[in-house]
């Protein structure tokens, strides 16, 4: 099945078939360790970056193997936290919530920036923030 997909990637690489096959693997040596195209993406990309922090970390442990010698942790695997469009994505039942919390926060940096530590205590107290 690999070879008809990928069959013309050693041609254009200047590689060898069994080359491309030893970038698909974590043990070169291992004739029996299956083909993983993670793998071969890890073994041909230049940054590899999870899409959270816990997987940036669990794919450090899942990639070790590639580069034996190194620790995960010394692994240059990233992570790059994916955001998301907050006014499509956020519910109105949660937008009145953030709206609600937000302004309190607002009104409590204000009047912190403005008036002493204590009188923002007090007014904090005096409106339940």
């Amino acid at each position: 099945m690999m070879r008809t997909y990928l069959s013309h990637d050693p041609e254009h690489l200047k590689i060898s078939w069994n080359d491309i096959m030893r970038l698909g693997k974590s043990d070169v040596n291992n004739h029996d360790e299956k083909f993983s195209m993670s793998n071969l993406a890890a073994n041909l990309s230049q940054e590899v970056n999870g899409v959270s922090r816990l997987h940036g970390k669990v794919s450090r442990e899942i990639f070790s193997k590639l580069w034996p010698g190194y620790l995960p942790e010394e692994l240059h695997i990233g992570y790059v936290t994916n955001g998301v469009h907050y006014s499509t994505w956020t519910a109105p039942e949660w937008k009145e919530i953030h709206a609600k919390v937000l302004e309190k926060i607002s009104l409590l940096i204000i009047m912190t920036a403005v008036v002493s530590r204590d009188s923002a205590m007090f007014l904090m107290i005096q409106y339940g923030l």
